[in-house]
């Protein structure tokens, strides 16, 4: 290392230092910069593939078949509860009495 970086490395650490800033700051700062960067990619990319949308529609088909679903098997329900509560009788006679 010359004597120019050591002198800069110097500096910098005098301002960091004057500053409040040590290394576990500067992680942190770094972090939040990274995790705003990666959501804002993220945002980005989502909408370029068009993403949002396609959620929607699949989470709506969805939840359209099991609200179908739940609807058949209530019908069902109640459609054999009437039914077996009725009692049907069916007799055969013949045509010459």
């Amino acid at each position: 290392m010359t004597v120019e970086q050591i002198a800069v490395r110097q500096e910098i650490r005098q301002l960091l230092n004057e500053a409040g800033i040590n290394k576990n700051t500067m992680k942190d700062i770094v972090r939040e910069v990274i995790n705003e960067e990666l959501t804002k990619a993220v945002r980005q990319v989502m909408h370029e593939m068009n993403l949002e949308d396609r959620i929607y529609k699949s989470a709506n088909g969805n939840l359209q078949e099991a609200i179908r679903k739940e609807l058949r098997a209530s019908i069902d329900n109640k459609v054999n509860g009437v039914f077996n509560r009725m009692l049907v009788n069916v007799s055969i006679e013949s045509k010459d009495n």
